[in-house]
């Protein structure tokens, strides 16, 4: 947590937290579900976005557009804080979600895939890291470095 403060001596765990439960980590989850790019590049470093986005082109491709939407998140709990190359300092968050996967015909509009009243339980982790000079003011310099997610079981 030292390393937080040297980048900004203003950092607070306890503010971080009620700052990603209140904005961040919503934000985050809602543009990766919503397939918001601009929102997502916001949000994550390069390959994290990469990862993220690969396959939405082939869902545009094949004329589908996500629908889906998170309806909760609970649980949301600091995991550990650490060095990614001796360097870059990170922040490790969990938090699970109820969400609701929905892919729309494009033209149509009508559901390819999923169902409007099936809610999936899932788990994220999620590390962030705090950039100076982070080109979107929004973020308030926060950037996600990873990102995984893991089903937990469907309602």
């Amino acid at each position: 947590l030292k390393h937080m403060k040297f980048i900004d001596p203003n950092f607070s765990l306890d503010m971080f937290l009620k700052e990603a439960r209140l904005y961040i980590v919503p934000e985050i989850i809602e543009s990766y579900l919503r397939g918001d790019r601009e929102e997502l590049k916001m949000w994550t470093n390069e390959a994290t976005y990469s990862v993220l986005t690969a396959g939405w082109d082939e869902q545009l491709a094949q004329g589908l557009v996500s629908d889906s939407r998170v309806l909760d998140i609970r649980g949301l709990d600091f995991v550990t804080a650490k060095l990614i190359n001796d360097e870059i300092p990170v922040l490790v968050l969990s938090m699970q979600t109820q969400e609701i996967i929905l892919f729309r015909n494009r033209a149509t509009r009508e559901i390819v895939f999923g169902k409007e009243d099936h809610i999936d339980n899932a788990a994220y982790v999620m590390a962030f890291t705090i950039e100076k000079e982070n080109e979107y003011p929004v973020t308030g310099g926060w950037r996600v470095v990873e990102m995984v997610k893991t089903q937990a079981r469907m309602f």
